[in-house]
């Protein structure tokens, strides 16, 4: 690799992309997506990203084991843990997946200088975790000034952002334009959404991001065992998937109270709770999405108050 081309792999990330660690977390971090993006912006198809599942004595998923290989830089490897907080937060296999994973890139982007900056600072992420305090002697810092923050547009164009996904999905061709029809439609269901890649915000790209990792989470093994299938054979599968959502979403529509309402909640009004919690926590409603899995786990959900939790989920999405 020449100078110039490590120069731009290498370079410290701008500050409208840093953001400052969550309470108890270690150190200002860049979202996973954008070390993604820096990879593709630079270097292209010329690296490869494969992680495998770390699992416990109880098969639950606590890591993984990433590797990252760069042409003409070699080959790194480093585990992406997920902390305890974020284990006992009842979360699902996929999301304890995705944080372990979004942890081992950034690990391995580090070894080869990605990032670096992120991870040198006046307290080491040892020293942090081990409860190592501000010295008494240190002069306390002041406190920072509040500043006007702007929403300004990412540098980010349509053909960056598809190159993106196309490398989120493994540069599998034909998946990556399902991921990204699917997602792009479901994302500009948002009217505030401009068609303009270009227009988006920051914050934007970052909400789009997690949609496409969902979709591939979701359906990448499912697309892979289809790969051999003709291609009516896929679209019988999938016009038989879109009615089965619209039957179960049905399902749910206003019918006249009575008894009914005291049977136990359907298998789809159930799909289709799990399916509005997925959108909730994409949306930041995280509280909203928690009192929904625990209504669905309580032993208690009816047909009829599923119909209240429904009508409560899409109303805080709308």
């Amino acid at each position: 690799m020449d100078k110039e081309t490590h120069k731009k792999l290498t370079a410290n990330f701008p500050k409208s992309v840093v953001k400052k660690a969550p309470q108890g977390k270690y150190g200002d971090y860049v979202p996973h997506h954008i070390y993604t993006k820096r990879l593709v912006d630079v270097v292209g198809g010329k690296y490869n990203f494969t992680y495998d599942i770390i699992r416990d004595k109880d098969n639950a998923v606590v890591g993984a084991k990433c590797t990252l290989e760069i042409a003409d830089l070699g080959v790194v490897q480093e585990v992406g843990d997920v902390d305890r907080h974020a284990l006992a937060r009842n979360l699902t296999e996929s999301e304890i997946l995705k944080l372990a994973v979004s942890d081992g890139i950034k690990r391995c982007c580090m070894r080869f200088g990605i990032g670096l900056e992120l991870w040198t600072g006046d307290t080491t992420e040892e020293e942090h975790y081990a409860g190592v305090v501000q010295s008494a002697a240190e002069p306390p810092k002041k406190k920072p000034v509040a500043q006007e923050i702007t929403k300004s547009p990412s540098s980010l164009t349509e053909s960056m952002l598809k190159e993106l996904v196309f490398a989120m999905c493994n540069h599998d061709k034909d998946f990556a334009k399902k991921c990204y029809q699917t997602q792009m439609t479901r994302f500009k269901m948002d009217k505030s959404i401009s068609d303009n890649v270009g227009d988006w915000s920051e914050e934007n790209v970052d909400k789009f991001i997690e949609l496409v990792e969902d979709y591939v989470d979701k359906f990448k093994n499912e697309f892979e065992k289809r790969a051999g299938n003709t291609e009516v054979v896929n679209t019988i599968i999938e016009t038989l998937g879109n009615v089965q959502e619209k039957e179960s979403e049905e399902d749910m529509s206003d019918i006249p109270e009575g008894k009914w309402m005291q049977d136990p909640i359907s298998e789809g009004q159930k799909n289709f709770i799990k399916s509005l919690i997925e959108q909730a926590i994409d949306s930041g409603l995280d509280e909203l999405g928690a009192e929904a899995k625990s209504y669905l786990n309580s032993g208690k959900a009816t047909k009829g108050n599923a119909s209240e939790m429904i009508d409560k989920i899409k109303s805080a999405l709308s």
